[in-house]
């Protein structure tokens, strides 16, 4: 038996110590210095002056009483206790857990001969079950963090069952559907949010069935607390077995970013427009300028050949109908000018309304009877600083057009209101923010389709007959409003009519539009004056030359400004500049005036163009004692201009 006990102890995977009555340690198997990882003389020595009686860890660790009852005779059962061992080569401190009984041996006279310790290292065990509670720490203080992000998630949160009921649901999906987090656990889709049910459960159906998420489903809906566009993503849940048992539903509100996207499609669309416009612009503004110099050589030219035809009718007529269709071609390059913004605007401060009243019987004559003309004059209107020829222009082209939409009569009417414009509209309005007089035109009419209308500023471009129209009103009618510093909108409906709106900036100023510019004789005639002609095209030069000497003035010619400088230098009696602004050579008119005033400062100066040029212009306004004769230009025009320039020179004198 003794044999067989030694046996058990030295192979004992468990630690067994054998205690003395009184405490000590009488023999300790090998299994034990493995667990406290000590050397054999070290296990020898410090079982050799151990006492379990008198060990503080225990009283520390509360089982000193478990020990004293073993060693009154009673066994017990030791609890897991952790021990920190310092291990005697590395220093290194390690922690095991112990966990055994204390059984006593009792002779047959009833004494006690000795305690038997046998402990069991399970140390991985409590590792195990540590690692463990801490793992559920961490995973409660995550699944709170869930809770938190789910509850306070600024999309809408849904979890439904296989049945389509709802299981959970956040606060913001609750602020979508309107109603309490509570009302929807246990209820149905049908129930809850009956109208997006309808449209909504056959996709909830599809990821039940198949497995697959139903992802950036965009929906315009309407419930009793929210209307908008979301974004909807629906995700199958499943269980351990893979079976899907549930819906998960993130939906994301996405209506401001859906209304910024259409905003930013009309901006780029407008944008569009614009730089369209502005090449169209470009484009007819060249045009405009090479065909007023054919036009001026033309209308030029028949206005000298019929002062020189005999008294044949015949001949006459035909020069008259000549002339006739030339000025029709210069109403239409002015007209392209007017869509190119280069025109010269002669800017008044003037009363709109005042206006209005005096171009209503212009109105009444050309729109006829089955038109009538209504007009709504805002009270206290602010006065607007515009070229008042160019606006009546305006009115009038607007005015037709809202008649041949009404071919079977209709009522037109004309608005004249005030507006201010602040930065939040400013886009709205294509206008910059500010204090504007809105004159409106509207009417009747037919109205104008969708698809047309965005083309409705293009220049030549009419929804009339052949030969009806030109194509070329409202174009105009936009370029004077954008030279003039406002904007023209325009709002359409088939069969509910078109209203045109022209924003004109207004001025604090006080107006008079009885005003009108100063005119000289309509024939004056020169008193032999020598004036300097500088242009670059031979034939408007000739031209200019004859019909000046036809007035009575004397003339030199110069094709550029190089040789008009020093033809200036050579004549000292030259009266009058009379120059194209744009010239070849680097040196333009406006160049060469400047030079020759610093040369000549009493010379009077008269600028022509085939279009306004910057650099006689502020923003398409003619700049403060500048004379310009635009082309195609009559000899009476040429007349005027040249006796007004010199005598504007002689009163400055």
């Amino acid at each position: 038996m003794e044999l067989r006990w030694q046996s058990f102890m030295e192979r004992s995977p468990f630690g067994i110590v054998i205690y003395r009555p009184d405490g000590s340690v009488q023999d300790a198997n090998p299994a034990m210095k493995r667990i406290f990882c000590l050397t054999q003389a070290e296990h020898n020595l410090q079982l050799s002056g151990y006492n379990i009686l008198q060990d503080p860890r225990l009283l520390d660790k509360g089982v000193s009483l478990l020990v004293r009852k073993a060693f009154s005779g009673e066994p017990v059962v030791f609890p897991c206790i952790e021990y920190e061992i310092v291990t005697p080569i590395e220093k290194a401190h390690v922690r095991r857990w112990l966990q055994g009984v204390l059984f006593p041996v009792i002779d047959d006279h009833g004494k006690l001969t000795e305690v038997v310790s046998i402990q069991v290292d399970v140390s991985e065990r409590e590792r195990a079950r540590v690692e463990l509670h801490q793992s559920k720490e961490m995973l409660n203080e995550r699944l709170a963090e869930l809770e938190q992000l789910y509850a306070t998630a600024p999309v809408g949160l849904s979890l439904l069952d296989a049945e389509l009921r709802y299981v959970r649901v956040n606060e913001r999906f609750a602020a979508i559907t309107g109603k309490p987090v509570e009302e929807h656990i246990g209820r149905s889709l049908a129930e809850v949010i009956p109208e997006v049910a309808r449209v909504s459960e056959p996709v909830y159906r599809r990821v039940l069935e198949t497995g697959e998420a139903v992802l950036d489903l965009e929906m315009t809906t309407s419930t009793p607390a929210w209307s908008g566009t979301a974004l909807v993503n629906r995700s199958p849940v499943k269980n351990g077995s893979g079976n899907v048992v549930g819906v998960s539903t993130v939906v994301q509100d996405i209506t401001e970013r859906k209304r910024a996207q259409e905003r930013q499609r009309d901006l780029d669309a407008k944008l569009q427009q614009m730089q369209k416009l502005e090449s169209l612009g470009l484009l007819t503004g060249g045009v405009a300028h090479d065909f007023n110099n054919l036009l001026t050589v033309i209308v030029g030219n028949l206005e000298l050949l019929r002062r020189d035809l005999p008294e044949d009718r015949e001949q006459q007529e035909l020069v008259n109908a000549a002339l006739a269709a030339a000025h029709r071609g210069s109403g239409l390059t002015h007209n392209l000018l007017a869509f190119a913004r280069k025109q010269p605007l002669r800017p008044r401060v003037i009363d709109l309304g005042q206006l209005l009243h005096q171009t209503i019987e212009l109105l009444e004559r050309t729109l006829g009877e089955t038109i009538e003309i209504e007009t709504v004059v805002a009270h206290r209107l602010w006065h607007c600083e515009v070229d008042p020829g160019q606006l009546e222009s305006v009115i009038v082209n607007l005015a037709v057009n809202a008649r041949d939409a009404m071919p079977d009569g209709g009522t037109l009417t004309i608005e004249l209101r005030n507006a201010e414009i602040d930065d939040e509209e400013e886009g709205s309005h294509d206008a910059e923010a500010g204090r504007y007089v809105v004159l409106s035109v509207r009417d009747t009419g037919r109205g104008v389709p969708a698809d047309v209308i965005e083309h409705v500023l293009d220049p030549f471009f009419t929804t009339k007959a052949i030969g009806e129209g030109s194509g070329l009103g409202l174009s105009m009618a936009y370029g004077f409003a954008k030279q003039s510093g406002g904007n023209l909108t325009i709002d359409s409906k088939e069969r509910q009519g078109t209203t045109v709106k022209v924003y004109l900036p207004a001025s604090d100023a006080a107006g008079n539009p009885s005003q009108r510019d100063d005119q000289v004789g309509e024939d004056s005639s020169g008193k032999h004056e020598l004036i300097l002609v500088v242009e670059d095209d031979d034939q408007v030069r000739k031209l200019a030359v004859k019909m000046l000497e036809h007035l009575g003035y004397r003339t030199i010619e110069a094709s550029d400004g190089h040789k008009a400088l020093k033809l200036l230098k050579e004549r000292a009696d030259v009266a009058l500049l009379f120059t194209d602004v744009v010239l070849p050579r680097g040196k333009g008119g406006r160049g060469l005036a400047r030079e020759a005033g610093e040369l000549r400062p009493d010379l009077a100066v008269l600028f022509t163009s085939g279009y306004t040029e910057e650099t006689v212009t502020q923003a398409g306004r003619l700049e403060p004692g500048v004379n310009l004769l635009e082309k195609p230009y009559s000899r009476a025009d040429l007349a005027k201009l040249v006796s007004a320039s010199l005598a504007a020179t002689e009163r400055s004198r």
